[in-house]
């Protein structure tokens, strides 16, 4: 009788213990950049902006920080039940590129002489499950910013990517080396999270204009040692005058978008070069040698 108790409660704390293994925080799905008063985060694949200002809480301050960002008064928000009070909004911006953007905007007051703005920037539709998520996260543990000082050593979904001196920051988690490709990447807690973003990134190239997708396959790649599928784009601009083929010299650009499981976490990773970067004889540039390979 003992022997089946124990059997059963082994294959019970098995069973936990892979349940608990599946849990990914929030904490490791967020990187920035930032100085004392201005940061800049990756949240899931959103852009997350908070500025911080050193003044008192009241009507004249509060109508500076709405006509900066173009925003009209915000409403005291009761869902949030933080124990501080939060004042919010949501601006639709116009249809661009065959896409709907929508930012929200979160004030609040930590302590006296002091003023927080958080902005949220998203592909066409709002989460608000993942704003009051960060926001948490944010109040409980403010020390969550990297700061990017160096291209000796980067962190390429937990792992030192090294080699980058000549690259330079585009964004958060967007590199760019001149002549050698170029890479976005997040961070997720869920592989469904991972691939919408990456969906909503196709589909935004698909349909921008300035040039138009010549061609679209699945291909076998093997991304940081994982076999796995990607979605190749070649986006063409001949006979396109536009700011983007002036400053890149090039014709097409070729474009990979890929999701995997990497130590712990979801990937959803974009890797692009021009026709005219310096291409390797594994058919890819420099950077994007770093992370992925074409199965042959």
């Amino acid at each position: 009788m003992m022997t089946n108790i124990y059997k059963l409660f082994l294959v019970f704390a098995m069973f936990c213990s892979s349940c608990f293994a599946q849990n990914i925080d929030l904490i490791d799905c967020v990187k920035g950049f930032g100085n004392t008063n201005m940061f800049f985060y990756n949240v899931e694949g959103v852009d997350v902006q908070r500025e911080v200002f050193d003044v008192d809480l009241n009507e004249k301050n509060l109508n500076k920080i709405y006509k900066k960002y173009r925003i009209r008064k915000l409403k005291k928000d009761k869902k949030i039940v933080f124990d501080t009070n939060f004042l919010t909004c949501v601006k639709i911006n116009k249809p661009k590129n065959g896409f709907v953007s929508v930012e929200s905007y979160y004030i609040f007051c930590k302590k006296k002489g002091e003023i927080q703005l958080i902005k949220f920037a998203f592909l066409y539709e709002q989460d608000e499950a993942l704003e009051k998520d960060f926001i948490q996260l944010l109040i409980e543990k403010s020390t969550l910013i990297q700061r990017y000082t160096s291209m000796n050593s980067i962190d390429f979904v937990n792992r030192d990517l090294k080699g980058c001196n000549s690259c330079r920051w585009m964004g958060v988690n967007n590199l760019q080396c001149p002549y050698n490709g170029q890479m976005s990447w997040s961070l997720h807690r869920t592989k469904r999270s991972a691939q919408a973003i990456l969906n909503k990134m196709i589909k935004i190239t698909r349909s921008k204009g300035g040039g138009k997708v010549v061609s679209e396959e699945k291909v076998a790649v093997i991304f940081e040692d994982k076999n796995t599928n990607a979605t190749k784009l070649v986006y063409d601009f001949k006979g396109i005058n536009s700011v983007l083929v002036g400053m890149s010299g090039g014709e097409n650009l070729t474009i990979y978008y890929v999701v995997e499981k990497v130590r712990g976490v979801y990937a959803s990773c974009i890797l692009s070069y021009w026709n005219n970067d310096i291409i390797t004889k594994t058919g890819l540039p420099t950077l994007l040698n770093k992370v992925m390979e074409i199965k042959k």
